[in-house]
């Protein structure tokens, strides 16, 4: 029996079986593939930057700290958890003063703390005159 008429018209075509995609598909889902790959290398790495140990300064102090109230002081460089140098003081009294890196009076602090404690014979440590500014 033949079919004649509009619904004779209205099948549909046999689907082939093994499904390949066009060269504009293969191009599009590399390309898709490509930007997945890179937005998650670009969060993986922020992701160390924004870990809870980051910097450790908020807010420095612009007022000078006196030698005779330092105990210790750390220089942290530029990592992958801070985009800056880090400069904090640790006092007698147990606090921790952060200390902008370009403070005109920090200088002059190391000169003091090198003439002062690094002139006693027992020193623990002292300051390198080439790591001053």
């Amino acid at each position: 029996m033949t079919e004649t008429g509009p619904s004779a018209d209205l099948k549909p075509e046999p689907r082939n079986k093994s499904f390949r995609p066009s060269d504009l598909q293969t191009s599009i889902m590399k390309t898709l593939l490509l930007l997945v790959a890179l937005m998650f290398c670009c969060c993986i790495s922020r992701l160390d930057a924004l870990s809870g140990l980051g910097c450790r300064c908020i807010r420095t102090v612009p007022n000078p700290v006196p030698a005779r109230a330092v105990k210790k002081i750390e220089v942290i460089p530029v990592s992958g958890r801070c985009r800056r140098t880090e400069i904090l003081i640790t006092k007698r009294n147990g606090s921790i003063v952060c200390v902008p890196p370009k403070a005109k009076w920090f200088p002059e602090l190391l000169e003091t703390l090198q003439r002062t404690r690094c002139d006693r014979k027992r020193a623990r440590s002292c300051v390198d005159s080439r790591l001053m500014p």
